[in-house]
C-alpha cells in the first residue's frame, strides 16, 4: 500500500484583472499552471488504491472529482 501527495508553491504567469497583460502571479497547490495563462479555478480531489502484484505488474483503481472554471 502506498500514499502519494503533491504540493507546489511558487510563481506562475497569469492574466491581470482586465485580461490585457500577462503578469507574474503566486502559485500554490498542485497541477495549477496552464499554457497561455488562462484564468482558471480548479478544485480537484483524487483517491485511489494500487496493488503491486510483482515488479512488472500492478493493479490501480482511482476516483477523481473535479470542479473547474475557465
Amino acid at each position: 500500500m502506498a500514499f502519494q501527495a503533491e504540493s507546489t508553491i511558487g510563481r506562475r504567469p497569469e492574466l491581470n484583472a482586465p485580461q490585457t497583460e500577462i503578469e507574474r502571479g503566486f502559485l500554490h497547490g498542485g497541477y495549477k499552471s496552464a499554457i497561455n495563462a488562462p484564468y482558471a479555478e480548479i478544485d480537484e480531489w483524487n483517491i485511489g488504491v494500487e496493488w503491486q502484484i510483482n515488479k512488472e505488474l500492478e493493479l490501480v483503481t482511482e476516483y477523481l472529482k473535479t470542479d473547474r472554471t475557465n
